[in-house]
């Protein structure tokens, strides 16, 4: 099933919609429905879907959610300052594409602090119930997301602001999460345990960016 939906993806986004060159415009439709599925799995949990639904329905009636909002958020996108640029594909919308691509991985850094099994476990989000917890997570992922995108352009590069920092930040928290179970701070309560958490993955990330540059 994997296979052939990694296949069937690129050849209905080629052919079908969009209908855009797979390289390199199909890499900023990619980013986006990764964050779209990384939101829906790890902010929403499935949310209507998860708890009632026969597993057919979940994956399907799933699948298409993250696909709906992936072509919604796809109107945002502008090709401008490509060669791209106002192609029937382009969808002029009001965010450039590699500029967004930035933006939506230091979102995704975000997603995943908060999220129902990283870091702070949608700490203290759940407190407020199904649909507001996950509607001010998925606020909050986005206003911190521009912020340090926004912020951090200011003293560095992009590339290194999005590739280098956010993306060992992602990284460090599905390795201090999965690798190392929060050790050693998966014995303390929330929100002390997400504070810990996120300091140590800062750490990693950081120490993971020198280790190469030494």
């Amino acid at each position: 099933l994997l296979v052939v939906v990694s296949v069937a993806g690129p050849l209905f986004t080629r052919h079908v919609y969009p209908r855009f060159p797979l390289f390199p415009v199909g890499f900023w439709w990619g980013i986006i429905l990764f964050t779209v599925t990384l939101w829906y799995s790890m902010v929403w949990n499935g949310w209507p879907l998860n708890q009632r639904s026969s597993p057919a329905v979940r994956c399907i009636g799933g699948g298409s959610i993250i696909l709906g909002v992936t072509a919604l958020l796809w109107q945002l996108v502008n090709l401008s300052g490509t060669p791209f640029a106002n192609a029937p594909y382009d969808p002029r919308g009001p965010f450039q594409a590699e500029w967004f691509f930035g933006l939506l991985v230091w979102i995704i850094v975000w997603i995943q602090a908060f999220s129902n099994v990283l870091t702070f476990q949608q700490w203290p989000f759940y407190k407020l119930g199904k649909p507001w917890g996950e509607l001010a997570n998925s606020l909050t992922a986005v206003i911190l997301g521009w912020a340090c995108w926004t912020g951090s352009l200011g003293f560095m590069g992009p590339t290194f602001s999005f590739a280098a920092v956010a993306g060992s930040i992602i990284g460090m928290q599905n390795f201090h999460g999965a690798i190392f179970g929060y050790y050693p701070f998966a014995g303390y309560k929330q929100p002390k345990r997400g504070i810990f958490n996120f300091l140590a993955e800062l750490v990693f990330a950081f120490g993971w960016i020198a280790l190469p540059r030494t």
